[in-house]
């Protein structure tokens, strides 16, 4: 099974340090929440998001840790955004 952009749906398991569980659940719950994907680029989560989630959740960010989740998002926006780059070459060279 694959998304729209061709990318499969399974991710790869990763190992999550001890003590950061909290930043990536708060990363998935946020993420999830908000439409990532604009003309086949996937997109930063805007400010306003992390600061409303912050506020439905009642969870106080203090200035460090939005730095960290504003990172998770940045590295995993390049991420997603080369692999589907990656595709999409491979896509042209298979057209007839």
């Amino acid at each position: 099974m694959e998304t729209k952009d061709g990318l499969p749906l399974i991710a790869p398991e990763i190992d999550i340090p001890e003590g950061f569980e909290r930043y990536w659940s708060i990363f998935w719950d946020v993420s999830n929440s908000v439409s990532r994907s604009i003309d086949g680029v996937v997109m930063l989560v805007p400010p306003s998001e992390w600061y409303y989630w912050s506020k439905l959740t009642n969870t106080v960010l203090n200035p460090d840790e939005f730095a960290l989740l504003r990172a998770m998002d940045a590295a995993f926006c390049s991420q997603l955004n080369a692999e589907i780059a990656e595709k999409r070459e491979k896509d042209k060279g298979q057209k007839p």
